[in-house]
């Protein structure tokens, strides 16, 4: 399918938009939206590069695909949520929106599970989690990078940082959640995010009143296997049609030689955000700013 790819900027915070040639800006049928969120040191150029594939997965789907910059690296802090919230008034100015979706690798998952856990914006139906970062409080304390990074989002106050935790939000803020957390097995830590204290810790705490929390595995560390690609693309489209039985926890699969997310370095939470070429198709009612 071909569609536009629009780098627009929303009160000063860039965003990069894949959308269908098929939709129509202020069109009466309203479509899904997959909001990517990027992962620490990298911005809105992430949709053309880590998330491309997906992003275009969702194309196909008749789905418009989005990232913006959110103000760089930092995390769930009031600036970012504004940014988000800026996002989704702009496109739904443009679009009408039949549900949001969150997908985010690593850093990105805190404001992903904020984002949903808060309501930061509304109209959320899932959230699809690779190796992403829950308990913004751990990542903090762990390392070096964390209290440096997050600790500059926060300025230095850990009292602000708890009250942007998303570990804070109680089972009830999961009530009839769609979440879907991809993780490394035990067998292969994952050292910048461990599962036990993020993705696991998420789906443990929500599973009492979610839809559906439900986990799936791989053998990769902290690098995202190839399948996450389809997976969460068959997930959100699988929520996007209704309620239906949740798909029963999956094994590692066979490992891919031919992974899309190129590896990070052990012991980092942010990917390689090499650029990747893309497709646009002519005659975009748009004009990137």
């Amino acid at each position: 399918m071909l569609y536009d790819v629009l780098t627009v900027s929303i009160a000063g915070d860039l965003a990069r938009i894949f959308v269908p040639q098929t939709v129509k800006p202020r069109q009466a049928a309203a479509v899904p939206v997959i909001w990517f969120i990027h992962s620490a040191q990298a911005d809105h150029t992430s949709l053309s590069s880590v998330f491309a594939y997906p992003a275009e997965l969702a194309v196909e789907r008749g789905a418009i695909a989005i990232c913006q910059t959110l103000g760089g690296t930092i995390w769930t802090n009031d600036t970012a949520q504004k940014h988000q919230r800026n996002g989704y008034a702009y496109l739904s100015g443009q679009f009408p929106i039949a549900a949001s979706y969150l997908w985010a690798m690593s850093a990105g998952g805190a404001l992903a599970c904020e984002n949903y856990g808060a309501r930061v914006f509304p109209g959320i139906n899932g959230v699809y989690l690779v190796n992403g970062v829950y308990d913004l409080r751990d990542t903090h304390d762990r390392t070096t990078r964390g209290r440096f990074s997050i600790g500059g989002a926060f300025g230095g106050s850990t009292a602000q940082i708890d009250s942007h935790n998303p570990k804070r939000l109680p089972a009830s803020a999961w009530a009839g959640a769609n979440i879907r957390a991809v993780v490394s097995d035990t067998a292969h830590p994952d050292p910048s995010v461990p599962p036990a204290l993020h993705g696991l810790a998420l789906v443990k705490k929500a599973t009492a009143t979610a839809r559906e929390a439900t986990v799936r595995t791989h053998a990769l560390g902290h690098n995202a296997p190839s399948w996450v690609n389809q997976d969460g693309i068959d997930a959100i489209f699988r929520w996007h049609a209704g309620p239906a039985a949740a798909p029963a926890p999956s094994a590692t699969p066979t490992p891919t030689k031919t992974p899309v997310v190129r590896p990070s370095t052990a012991g980092r939470w942010d990917f390689d955000q090499a650029d990747a070429p893309y497709e646009g198709g002519s005659g975009s009612p748009f004009r990137p700013r």
